[in-house]
């Protein structure tokens, strides 16, 4: 995020920087996307971790937050990964696309 806000930045003094962010717009919003649901799912886990230490009242209640759990844990093991691939993408992004002449599409 923080070199797309750069990109943007810079593009006020190289206008062609602005187009970076443009070749990778969707796989940023899926990013931010991936990271939100796993902060909602860390939150969520959280509050079922305690009530599971705290003794849930009764089987269903535990089965809910051993749900919870389980959710967070594969989520954090399965997607969150793919963030740090994603950077490096988005960090790799040159304005060669856009140097393909019209005619060639």
């Amino acid at each position: 995020m923080a070199q797309s806000v750069g990109r943007g930045i810079g593009s006020l003094d190289q206008p062609e920087e602005i187009y970076k962010i443009g070749q990778q717009s969707v796989r940023l919003l899926l990013g931010f996307g991936d990271l939100i649901v796993g902060w909602l799912l860390a939150r969520q886990a959280e509050v079922a971790a305690r009530a599971m230490d705290s003794g849930a009242p009764d089987e269903a209640d535990r089965d809910f937050y051993a749900g919870k759990l389980a959710v967070a844990r594969f989520f954090t093991a399965t997607v969150l990964p793919r963030l740090e691939s994603d950077r490096k993408i988005l960090e790799a992004t040159t304005n060669d696309l856009m140097q393909v002449p019209e005619a060639a599409f």
